[in-house]
C-alpha cells in the first residue's frame, strides 16, 4: 500500500472520530420516552390422553350407622365399617382448542369399588357376606390453562357428567351347585341385593400439570364432586324410597396423572 492511500485512509479515520464525538456532546438535546416492554404470555396448546388415578373421600357415615343398625356385621367380625378414600381409575382424553387460546376441552371416565366381607356361622354352615360400594363417573370438563413458566401448566376448570353409585350386598358359600342356579333354589341363605343410583355431577377442578418432556406429562389435581338429579333402584327395577341424602359419592377428590401426548407450552 503506498503512501497516498495511506494518506486517504488516515484523514477518512479523522474526520469519522470527529463526527462520533461531535454527536456524543448532542445526546444531551434528545429525549427518550421509556418505554415498557410488554410481557408475553407463553401460549399453551396440547392433545394428549392418559391414566387418571383418584383417591375420593366420601362421607360413609350414614352408610355405617345403617350397618350397626341393622346388624349386618355379627359381634365376631373383625370388619364392621367403612373408613378411609375409595381408590378409582380411569382414563382421560384431551386437545387445545385452536380458537379460544389456552383453552381446552377434556373427556374423562373413572370407577372405583371398596368391599367389606366377614364370615357368618348360619345354623352350623359357613357362608361370606360381602357389601361392595361402587362409584363412578364420565362426562367432559373445559379448563383454561395459566403457564408460569415454560412445560408447567396450571388449569382451573369446570367438569360435568353423569354418575353411578352401587350398593352390592350379597352372601354366599364358598362353592355353589349349578343346578340351583334357578329362582326359588334350596338355600334362602344364598342372596344379592343391589340398591344403584345414577345422577349428574358437577365438578369444579384444579390441576397442575408438567410437561418432562414434549411427550410426556405428569399431574397433581383435586376437585369437589357434588350431584343432583338422584334416581335410586333396586335389582335395577324397583324405586326406592326413604334412603338418607347422605348417602352419595360427593366429597373431596385428589388425583395424580400421567399422560402421553404432544405438550406446547
Amino acid at each position: 500500500m503506498n503512501l497516498k492511500n495511506l494518506s486517504v485512509i488516515f484523514i477518512l479515520l479523522i474526520s469519522f472520530i470527529y463526527i462520533s464525538i461531535s454527536q456524543d456532546d448532542r445526546l444531551d438535546e434528545y429525549s427518550f420516552d421509556d418505554s415498557p416492554l410488554q410481557e408475553e404470555k407463553t401460549p399453551y396448546f396440547a392433545i394428549s390422553g392418559g391414566l387418571n388415578v383418584n383417591f375420593s373421600f366420601i362421607n360413609f357415615d350414614e352408610l355405617n350407622y345403617h350397618l350397626i343398625k341393622s346388624n349386618f356385621f355379627n359381634t365376631s367380625s373383625s370388619v364392621s365399617n367403612f373408613e378411609g378414600n375409595l381408590l378409582q381409575l380411569g382414563g382421560e382424553g384431551f386437545t387445545g382448542l385452536i380458537y379460544l387460546n389456552n383453552f381446552r376441552l377434556s373427556i374423562s371416565s373413572y370407577t372405583g369399588t371398596k368391599t367389606l366381607e366377614s364370615n357368618q356361622k348360619i345354623a352350623d354352615n359357613n357362608y361370606k357376606r360381602y357389601i361392595d360400594f361402587s362409584s363412578s363417573f364420565t362426562g367432559f370438563s373445559i379448563d383454561y390453562a395459566i403457564v408460569p413458566f415454560k412445560k408447567f401448566a396450571i388449569l382451573p376448570g369446570l367438569s360435568f357428567g353423569r354418575g353411578g353409585l352401587k350398593i352390592d350386598v350379597s352372601q354366599t358359600k364358598d362353592q355353589f351347585d349349578w343346578s340351583n342356579y334357578k329362582p326359588g333354589q334350596n338355600d334362602d341363605q344364598i342372596y344379592r341385593h343391589e340398591v344403584s343410583n345414577n345422577y349428574w355431577v358437577i365438578k369444579p377442578q384444579l390441576n397442575l400439570e408438567y410437561a418432562l418432556t414434549n411427550f410426556l406429562m405428569f399431574r397433581l389435581g383435586v376437585a369437589y364432586s357434588t350431584s343432583f338429579g338422584n334416581n335410586w333402584k333396586y335389582n335395577n327395577s324397583a324405586d326406592v324410597i326413604n334412603i338418607p341424602e347422605k348417602i352419595n359419592s360427593n366429597g373431596l377428590i385428589l388425583q395424580t396423572g400421567i399422560f402421553l401426548g404432544l405438550f406446547n407450552y
